[in-house]
């Protein structure tokens, strides 16, 4: 499982290195590669583990072809994904329109999600902790429906 919050700097190329942490958990669960798409939510990207990936892809898959809302979702989180692998510094190169997405510049924060990661523009990860200290009640009464 991803943990914590790491910033690290981003060069002009975008590449930027992955958490030790992070990296230590691929090693140790998956293998040393994301799949990095948009978000659905916030302006960040979300990072999977490719075997994450291929779950979330078949479960949406079982689905068939679907309605207008799955269509416009498989457009959206497919589309704009690609493989990110971790090369032998430790980095990974982040795609120009993805950078563009998420306002990335110089440094980036990687936000561990438990299954995922997202990436974010570290003034807009600070806005939205902080966000989210300001809905402490609804994030308790999230936690109630899940029976902690």
């Amino acid at each position: 499982m991803f943990t914590g919050e790491y910033t690290h700097a981003m060069d002009s190329k975008g590449r930027v290195s992955v958490p030790v942490e992070l990296r230590e958990v691929l090693r140790a669960h998956y293998d040393e590669r994301f799949i990095v798409t948009k978000s659905l939510e916030g302006g960040c990207l979300w990072a999977f583990p490719f075997k994450e990936w291929q779950r979330l892809a078949d479960r949406i898959a079982e689905k068939g072809v679907g309605g207008r809302e799955l269509i416009k979702l498989r457009r959206r989180f497919f589309a704009p994904a690609r493989t990110c692998s971790i090369d032998r510094a430790g980095r990974i190169l982040l795609p120009e329109p993805l950078r563009e997405h998420a306002r990335l510049e110089n440094q980036v924060t990687f936000a561990a999600m438990g299954g995922y990661v997202e990436i974010w523009r570290p003034d807009l990860w600070t806005d939205e902790v902080s966000a989210l200290d300001e809905s402490e009640d609804a994030l308790l009464e999230a936690m109630a429906e899940l029976g902690l």
